[in-house]
């Protein structure tokens, strides 16, 4: 079974949004046949894989006044 998140936002250090999504992955990290994927947004294009968990980062830029918020516009590479 492979289950995605695609998210908004997602900063590094704080937020509501990171703190669901990494205890979602805590919990399907012990789970066999299980993927994860998290589609976010980013600094670069990049893929992240750890086991069963695959983070892709798109690039995306800040939000104005948000910083260090990042704002998906390239929805064709989501």
């Amino acid at each position: 079974m492979k289950i995605c998140d695609i998210v908004q936002s997602f900063t590094a250090r704080s937020g509501g949004i990171r703190t669901y999504i990494r205890a979602k992955q805590d919990y399907l990290r012990e789970r066999s046949g299980v993927t994860h994927v998290l589609i976010k947004p980013g600094a670069f294009d990049r893929l992240r894989q750890r086991g069963n968990l695959r983070e892709y980062e798109v690039a995306a830029p800040f939000v104005p006044g948000y910083k260090p918020y990042r704002f998906n516009i390239r929805l064709h590479k989501v």
